[in-house]
């Protein structure tokens, strides 16, 4: 592949990482959810709506919309109405007969199935029996299993940051081990929950000295959602600007068949991570225009050259902290509002 084909796939890359960013400026204000929940389940508008398009500071600050938003943290209130779904999905004309049947011939009753199936009225006695039995099987099941939320829900409330949420689900991932593996970990970590980040901060430094790639994959992309990490995302880019990891990008028509960067360096990355590249730093700057200035100029240097930045980078990381505080400076500020509610929060914090 010729420099210019790997510009233009880098280019297209970010393109689409802005354009999704696009896609999530809020059309959706707190009154117009709120119409919706008026009309609907809280579980139909969760279905039907998308909640990338929701204003989530209005939302926060919307007091009447509170309720119906922490209706979807419910387990109790999720597992009646997916249950009420999958009756309605499983339960047609030929199933109902079948369970109906097979209730009586289990309990030794068979002699009752014609009298049973030519009462319209009886049928329903026993299909009511049925249906709760098998109600009281799927909550046990669900239950058992530590009654998952959706996703979407999970995501929602990561962004939205309510102090109610937050007490809610940080007992949901106490009850589930605390553990960073946890479907609640992450909701925790956006909302700055200290204990999660106490955590998570020693995975990474794990990860980082022993050079798990995969692992480091997740921590990249939690490094690069601000949007859902705020300031601590900014820790993570600092963290993964020590990582000196040889790695290896594979181009098919590559004349060398790839292309071998030190894990900071295409971290460092201006097209994929642009929080460095503002900065008035003389140090930051002097390293990126090295590697970036035309921005295809890397792909000329030998790996030898790219390590000697890499080390650049390493021994120069106080700059790279001093270049991006104006920007974690600039998210703790937005993270105010919602953080300052929080029972872990004092003044100074800077997570």
């Amino acid at each position: 592949m010729q420099k210019s084909n790997i510009i233009f796939c880098i280019l297209l890359s970010v393109n689409t990482i802005i354009n999704a960013q696009a896609l999530l400026r809020p059309t959706i204000s707190g009154d117009s959810l709120l119409v919706i929940f008026e009309t609907m389940d809280a579980f139909d508008v969760l279905d039907k709506t998308d909640l990338s398009k929701v204003d989530i500071y209005d939302c926060y600050h919307h007091e009447k919309l509170k309720p119906y938003l922490l209706i979807w943290l419910n387990k109790d209130a999720y597992f009646e109405y997916d249950n009420k779904q999958y009756i309605k999905r499983v339960f047609d004309d030929d199933y109902k007969v079948y369970k109906v049947k097979s209730w009586l011939t289990n309990r030794n009753q068979k002699s009752m199935v014609d009298t049973v199936m030519n009462n319209p009225s009886l049928f329903q006695v026993y299909l009511d029996s049925v249906v709760n039995a098998t109600t009281i099987y799927m909550k046990e099941l669900y239950f058992k299993d530590g009654g998952k939320l959706p996703s979407k829900v999970l995501d929602f409330h990561a962004r939205l940051k309510l102090p109610e949420a937050y007490a809610i689900i940080n007992k949901y991932w106490k009850e589930n081990g605390s553990t960073i593996k946890s479907d609640y970990f992450n909701v925790m970590l956006a909302m700055h929950d200290p204990e999660a980040i106490a955590k998570y901060n020693n995975f990474v430094d794990s990860v980082i000295k022993n050079i798990d790639l995969i692992a480091l994959n997740d921590i990249r992309t939690k490094a690069n959602y601000e949007y859902l990490y705020g300031s601590y995302a900014v820790e993570l880019k600092l963290k993964l600007l020590t990582v000196k990891q040889r790695i290896s990008h594979s181009f098919s028509n590559f004349p060398e068949g790839a292309f071998d960067s030190p894990y900071n360096i295409d971290f460092l990355n201006p097209l994929s991570d642009r929080c460095f590249q503002y900065s008035q730093n003389e140090t930051v700057l002097k390293i990126l225009n090295a590697l970036y200035n035309p921005i295809d100029k890397i792909y000329g240097l030998t790996y030898g050259e790219l390590e000697k930045y890499c080390n650049e980078i390493i021994q120069n990381i106080d700059a790279f902290k001093q270049a991006v505080q104006p920007y974690k400076d600039n998210l703790i500020r937005e993270e105010l509002y919602w953080k300052k509610n929080m029972p872990f929060y004092k003044e100074g914090n800077t997570h």
